[in-house]
């Protein structure tokens, strides 16, 4: 136990900024539409109702910003329907999420959703994963 605590700060010290996510992560404004929805009645057809933008986005998942932190959203049951629109020209993008974490942001007074991709198609995934990579090479 204390070889391990030993290696955790050694390692923290020694990379202090490894990432470990799986998917590259580009800051992008993309549109975003969402409902949230009860897990077992998702469906492609279900609609999304709210709109927003992203604050960033991955072939894993993305963040979104809304306004309020309603308590539908912090019940473990109930997942996010969510359409994109990335602006390469071809038709929308439609995922079923799951929320992993919320941040509130006092100086926009809005709350920060980091979404994980619980559903989506894998061509849908390689479309977002080159928006990434473009954008990226772009910065």
């Amino acid at each position: 136990m204390v070889l391990r605590k030993i290696w955790h700060k050694w390692r923290k010290a020694k990379f202090p900024s490894t990432e470990r996510r799986k998917y590259l992560r580009l800051d992008a404004s993309v549109p975003i539409k969402y409902a949230v929805i009860t897990k077992g009645k998702h469906t492609i057809s279900h609609p999304a109702k709210h709109g927003t933008q992203s604050k960033n986005i991955s072939g894993g998942g993305l963040k979104i910003e809304v306004p309020l932190l309603v308590d539908e959203f912090l019940m473990t049951k109930h997942l996010l329907k969510v359409e994109m629109a990335l602006p390469d020209g071809q038709p929308k993008i439609h995922v079923v999420a799951r929320m992993i974490c919320a941040e509130r942001d006092d100086s926009e007074n809005n709350y920060h959703l980091g979404l994980s991709f619980v559903e989506i198609d894998e061509k849908d995934k390689k479309r977002i994963i080159k928006f990434v990579e473009k954008g990226l090479k772009k910065e």
